[in-house]
């Protein structure tokens, strides 16, 4: 527990300060589908605190990217293999990575929306991102 909200809130929001402080104006971060600062579930709720700890800090651009099961083969998490298991296929890394790079690339060419410049983009938006 304690371990988790060290690394995915307290340090994730490290590193987005230490961002914001350094003038970077555009900011990205994986986090994981149903995240939310009121969830009741451990994992949601600090993936929801760090995602709007983030969204607060006022960047130019701030994407959230909110990917499901990720599907990362071999190296699986124990509950990825039991979504497999259940008929998951899981969300390829590869497309966040290359959501990643398209959103930097050109940002105005995709069209993003949201309010206050924060977006929070699902796996469909991430794979159109890919594929333009």
């Amino acid at each position: 527990g304690r371990g988790f909200k060290r690394v995915d809130e307290q340090y994730v929001g490290a590193f987005a300060r230490a961002c914001k402080q350094g003038g970077v104006t555009g900011y990205a971060v994986v986090s994981s589908a149903g995240a939310s600062p009121t969830s009741s579930f451990l994992y949601m709720k600090t993936k929801g605190l760090a995602d709007q700890a983030a969204m607060n800090l006022g960047f130019d651009q701030c994407v959230i990217l909110r990917p499901g099961w990720l599907a990362r083969g071999e190296s699986s998490r124990p509950i990825e293999k039991f979504a497999h298991c259940l008929g998951s296929k899981g969300f390829p890394p590869s497309i966040i990575a290359g959501a990643v790079v398209r959103l930097f690339e050109d940002c105005h060419h995709l069209h993003i929306g949201g309010t206050a410049s924060n977006t929070v983009a699902n796996e469909a938006t991430m794979r159109a991102w890919f594929k333009s």
